[in-house]
């Protein structure tokens, strides 16, 4: 793969969390912070691609990517809560809505927030969770 094609497809990349597939809408900047960091960080390995080529070893690039990347995923796993669908307020076990005037149950595990209720696994794991409220 070129330099060309990588700083391509992380242009790509950004224009793609920028942009919203339910409405067609297209953002000028970031929606969440989940998405800033994602987009600052192909946006600073654009800029380092499309600077010229330095010196620095593999190994070294390799080195400053390693810590690049933790510090990465460490920001990741403070900003998002994870959990199973089970415990979150969007899922739901069956959903009732009225049909001809009657309540019928029109789907089963289901995601209120991720695709306009879309399919999913009680098991399943989910950047966009949310604990349930509190019964109390």
């Amino acid at each position: 793969m070129t330099r060309e094609e990588i700083i391509s497809g992380l242009k790509f990349t950004v224009d793609m969390f920028l942009f919203d597939p339910f409405t067609g809408e297209t953002f000028t900047e970031p929606r969440n912070d989940m998405d800033k960091t994602t987009i600052d960080a192909c946006r600073g390995a654009i800029e380092l691609l499309e600077q010229a080529p330095c010196k620095e070893t593999v190994t070294e690039f390799a080195d400053r990517c390693r810590e690049c990347g933790a510090k990465y995923d460490k920001l990741l796993r403070q900003k998002s809560m994870r959990g199973h669908c089970r415990d979150c307020k969007y899922f739901e076990y069956d959903s009732v809505a009225k049909v001809d005037g009657i309540p019928l149950i029109v789907a089963h595990e289901i995601c209120k927030k991720w695709g306009d209720g879309c399919k999913t696994r009680e098991d399943g794991y989910c950047f966009l969770f949310e604990p349930k409220e509190s019964e109390e």
